[in-house]
C-alpha cells in the first residue's frame, strides 16, 4: 500500500514537472498570440494586459484538469511516454548511486506486481 502511494506521488511529480515545463512552453505562444492580435485588431496597451491575464487564466485551468488526471485517463501515446521518461530517470537515478544505493533504490521504487501496465 505505502509503495502504491509512493509511486503515486512520483507520477504525479512526474506529470505536473512535465505539465509546468509545457505550461512555460505555452506560455511563449500566448505571446505571440497576444502579438498576432495585437497586430490584427489594434489592441491598446490596457486591452494587451488585459488579455494576458486572460490567456494565463486559461493556462493555468488547463494545468489544474490536467495535473489532476489520473494514469488510467491518460491515452495509451501519452501514457507509453511517461512511461520512457519515468524508466530514463531512474536510469539517471541509478547511476548517480554508489552500489549500495543502488541496491536499495532498486527495493524501494520495485512496482508491486501486475501495478505498473
Amino acid at each position: 500500500m505505502a509503495l502504491g502511494c509512493f509511486a503515486a506521488g512520483v507520477v504525479t511529480a512526474w506529470v505536473g514537472g512535465e505539465l509546468l515545463a509545457s505550461t512555460r512552453a505555452a506560455a511563449g505562444l500566448d505571446d505571440d498570440y497576444l502579438q498576432d492580435l495585437t497586430t490584427r485588431f489594434g489592441l491598446t496597451a490596457s486591452q494587451q494586459r488585459s488579455l494576458r491575464l486572460v490567456l494565463q487564466n486559461e493556462r493555468e485551468s488547463e494545468y489544474t484538469i490536467l495535473s489532476s488526471t489520473e494514469w488510467a485517463q491518460l491515452p495509451p501515446p501519452i501514457l507509453a511516454r511517461l512511461l520512457v521518461v519515468r524508466d530514463q530517470t531512474k536510469k539517471r537515478i541509478r547511476m548517480v548511486l554508489d552500489e549500495r544505493q543502488r541496491d536499495l533504490f532498486d527495493r524501494q521504487s520495485e512496482w508491486p506486481r501486475g501495478k505498473r501496465d
